[in-house]
């Protein structure tokens, strides 16, 4: 259904009502709208306000008169016992009280954030600019947010509220606002915590050298109370008290904690949450032993938001979508990606330490034909918290020297694909290597600037067929067949390829895809132009 709104300027403007909470410019004088969420009214009803408006003057008389007051009380009443039936606990099966933003919506956000950290300290080897800036962090991470034309805007030696760089606060990334619970126009709940403890607001660089109680138990960024939202372009000042942290962040209509740690990964945490624990995430460097994903799992198992769709009115009930959202090979894709995406946060943070993808060069750790005595997949290992079992590891021995082969059989299950039994030591995550890849059988990796096509349209990493695993420790990935692109995978077990971009972002691709479009993914030079692909199916 269309609604109607007008402009600053007020100019008639249309839009569907889907599209409400997000910001346009008017055609006719280019000045920044946005779609309202309440108090808008439809084509419809702007049509029907107009025909019982001020009926007396219309020649109703007094009976019409009372009876449009009439139908006014009972359309108020329906309006109540609408809200009645939406404050039914039967909406929300939850032990939790919901309300504000949608921790799905949350969590496409933080990640989309965490990735933009990830892509922004890759390119310039640090967390936030070196120089001092006047500007937020997040007008600095715009164009890793596709919003290069909108960065290419602002003066970078003028502050925040100079007249210019004022003017261009109205319009803010979507990425950076929660419609659902929004301070204003302008203005994000999405901040970081800052000060001498911190990852941000003291005198420090923040590298991820900094961070050394894992980049996986740091938070980089969070979402706080209406009460302490800021407005986006202005630079963070948000003191955390370390006895109530909690209380720090603000009124939070959420009833929740939500922020995004130094490895890209969103994390959520119920409101009573030890304040020791919290603020040990909040600090890079405390020494502290806290695992964020047990908190992240504790709040996934309290909080339960799937509505009761039987009780909603007007709502349909589809058993064939009921089923296929609880089929195994659901289950299975969710996970691949997942670990998937974790691995590929490692990838990133190695780039960032090492300044190149793995393996680095170093002469005690490739053989007389110069290759790799060992998989990536080890060295990855000190950048997913896995330093302990990376220590194990003679790194001057092959993979199968007596001593390295016995670590064979303590392969991370991230490494472990969802589908394979439990205790298997192959993995499915693979790159693929050749003349027309980034990566080589022999030699070290890759640099960033390699990657000529962008890292958004290049493949890292690809979760091959059960018949192409190989041992997870042993240096061996799949050559790339320009000609089988796809074949070369092995047996898929579903009707999607899942893969890793360079930047870190998911993608899954249609089984079908022809072989020359995947190649286009595959090669990093190949200066292929990539228009519309209906067998790419982005994810965050």
């Amino acid at each position: 259904m269309s609604v109607r709104f007008e402009c600053p300027n007020g100019h008639t403007l249309y839009a569907e009502e889907t599209n409400a909470g997000k910001t346009y410019a008017c055609p006719r004088c280019g000045e920044s709208v946005r779609v309202p969420y309440l108090a808008v009214k439809s084509i419809e009803n702007i049509a029907a306000s107009k025909r019982f408006a001020n009926p007396l003057a219309r020649g109703w008389g007094t009976k019409g008169f009372l009876l449009g007051v009439i139908s006014s009380l009972a359309f108020v009443g329906l309006l109540f016992v609408g809200y009645l039936v939406l404050r039914n606990p039967r909406h929300t099966v939850s032990t939790l009280s919901v309300s504000g933003a949608d921790p799905e919506v949350l969590k496409r956000k933080l990640r989309k954030i965490g990735l933009a950290f990830l892509n922004f300290e890759s390119q310039t080897r640090r967390l936030a600019p070196i120089n001092p800036t006047q500007l937020s962090w997040r007008v600095h991470l715009l164009p890793y947010l596709d919003q290069g034309p909108l960065y290419e805007q602002f003066k970078l030696n003028e502050p925040w509220d100079s007249p210019h760089n004022l003017a261009l606060s109205k319009f803010m990334p979507d990425c950076f606002d929660i419609p659902e619970a929004s301070a204003g126009e302008g203005m994000t709940r999405f901040r970081t915590p800052t000060g001498e403890n911190f990852v941000f607001g003291n005198s420090v660089v923040p590298k991820f050298q900094m961070i050394t109680d894992g980049a996986s138990n740091t938070i980089l960024a969070v979402v706080v109370g209406i009460d302490k939202a800021t407005i986006w372009t202005k630079p963070d000042d948000l003191p955390i008290s370390p006895d109530s942290p909690v209380d720090s962040l603000g009124k939070l209509p959420e009833k929740f904690i939500a922020g995004v740690t130094g490895q890209a990964e969103p994390i959520f945490m119920t409101a009573d949450v030890s304040p020791f624990e919290f603020y040990s995430l909040l600090t890079p460097t405390g020494g502290e032993v806290v695992d964020s994903r047990t908190l992240n799992s504790s709040f996934e198992a309290t909080l339960k938001i799937k509505p009761d769709v039987s009780s909603q009115v007007g709502a349909t009930w589809d058993p064939i979508s009921q089923l296929l959202s609880r089929s195994p090979s659901n289950k299975i894709l969710f996970e691949r990606k997942k670990k998937l995406r974790e691995v590929g946060n490692g990838l990133n943070c190695y780039e960032s330490s090492f300044n190149v993808y793995p393996i680095r060069k170093n002469p005690d750790w490739f053989d007389a034909k110069n290759r790799p005595k060992l998989s990536w997949r080890v060295y990855l290992l000190q950048c997913m918290e896995y330093q302990p079992l990376f220590d194990q590891f003679k790194l001057d021995e092959t993979w199968d020297s007596p001593h390295n082969l016995q670590l064979l059989g303590k392969m991370p299950d991230v490494y472990r694909d969802p589908a394979d039994p439990v205790g298997s030591f192959k993995t499915r995550l693979v790159r693929l290597t050749g003349p027309l890849t980034p990566f080589q059988s022999s030699g070290p990796g890759p640099h960033r600037r390699e990657f000529t096509d962008g890292l958004r349209s290049t493949l890292s990493l690809v979760s091959c067929g059960a018949d192409r695993a190989v041992p997870w420790t042993k240096p061996e990935d799949i050559e790339f067949d320009e000609k089988n692109s796809v074949v070369c995978l092995g047996r898929q077990d579903g009707k999607v390829i899942v893969g890793l971009f360079a930047d870190g972002s998911i993608a899954s691709f249609d089984i079908k895809i022809p072989p020359e479009v995947f190649k286009c993914y595959i090669t990093h030079q190949g200066k292929e132009v990539i228009g519309e692909n209906p067998y790419l199916i982005n994810d965050l």
